[in-house]
This record gives C-alpha cells, sequence and structure tokens, in this order.
C-alpha cells in the first residue's frame, strides 16, 4: 500500500475559477490568445486539482496593478491603393478599426494578446478586401453589412461560453471581408 493520498478531484466552481484566472492572463497581455483558448480548453476537461494547477502556474495568484500607463484602447489599420496587414504578436485593443480603400487588409489575430474576452473589430471598405483570421476556439459574431459585396464567416465555434469573442462590424461596399480560422505560426511564448 503506497503513503501517497491520491489526487484531489476538481469541481465545476474550480474549473470556472481557473478560467477566470486564464482570462484575467489574457487581458494583461501574459497569454496570447491561442495559448489562452488551449488552455481555457484544458481547464474544462481537467478532473484534479493538480491539472488545473499546472495550466495557471506561470501566472500571478492576484492580478498585479499595471504601473505603466494604458495603452490605445484603439487600434486602425489602413490601406489606401495597396495592402496593409497587422500579424505576430500585438496587443490588440477593445476596438480595431480597418479602414481599405482599393486594397486588401488582413488582420490575423492567432498570436495577438487581446485586451479583453471580448473586442470590437470595425471595418470600412470600398473596393477592397479585408482578411480576418481568428485562432480555434474563439467565438465571431460577423455583423458587417455588404453592399454589392460579401462577407464569409469560414470559422470555427469557439470552446463553449467562457471562449473570447471577436464582434465584426462595419461597412463593405463593392469589397468583401473574409473571416476564417487559422492557426499560430510563431513561438507561444510560456
Amino acid at each position: 500500500m503506497s503513503g501517497e493520498l491520491p489526487a484531489l478531484r476538481a469541481s465545476d466552481a474550480e474549473r470556472d475559477q481557473a478560467v477566470a484566472r486564464l482570462r484575467e492572463g489574457a487581458a494583461e497581455g501574459r497569454l496570447t490568445l491561442e495559448e489562452f483558448t488551449e488552455r481555457m480548453t484544458s481547464a474544462f476537461e481537467a478532473r484534479t486539482h493538480g491539472e488545473l494547477d499546472e495550466l495557471t502556474r506561470d501566472l500571478p495568484a492576484e492580478r498585479v496593478q499595471e504601473i505603466v500607463p494604458k495603452r490605445s484602447r484603439v487600434r486602425w489599420v489602413v490601406s489606401v491603393m495597396g495592402n496593409a496587414t497587422r500579424r505576430g504578436r500585438w496587443r490588440v485593443g477593445e476596438r480595431t478599426v480597418v479602414l481599405c480603400a482599393m486594397g486588401n487588409a488582413t488582420v490575423d489575430l492567432c498570436d495577438a494578446v487581446l485586451a479583453g474576452p471580448e473586442v470590437g473589430i470595425l471595418v470600412f471598405s470600398t473596393m477592397g478586401n479585408v482578411h480576418i483570421v481568428v485562432p480555434d476556439g474563439v467565438d465571431v459574431d460577423l455583423s458587417a453589412i455588404a453592399i454589392m459585396g460579401n462577407r464569409f464567416d469560414r470559422s470555427r465555434p469557439g470552446a463553449g461560453p467562457a471562449a473570447p469573442v471577436v464582434r465584426i462590424g462595419g461597412l463593405v461596399t463593392m469589397g468583401n471581408v473574409f473571416v476564417r480560422t487559422g492557426s499560430s505560426r510563431g513561438q507561444l511564448v510560456r
């Protein structure tokens, strides 16, 4: 007979608490969106306290107050008769505005750090195309209006009620807005 005690089973409330801590870590910029969705999925599947502890071990126990001034809550991607791309590790504001005239714009959120569990992207495009790439496990709400153009949402559904939400609105005339699920191409920062 072994002297070890069995691992303590995790409750639904403890899983939700771990997901809330992961969400705070993502909002603070400690986790990318991809890392958050992977860990969130693992938290919902966790059976023991040890599995939950492993998911949050590299995050502070309590939310740390920022000493540096807050960054802008609005980010801009502008393309006029050309192409503009925003990808890699970047901090997405609460709202991102994409302006596109006779060109193309790409907004890739796969390695991005979200300002919160819900962000908005406003698309204003005329005679151009806007491509938005989201990682697995993110919910997309595409409500942009297309006049003489198209909206294509080829993203996969999120990972449950705690999944981050990307809300895409705006106006597209004589152009297209494409939304698809992608995957991280770079190294995950841990």
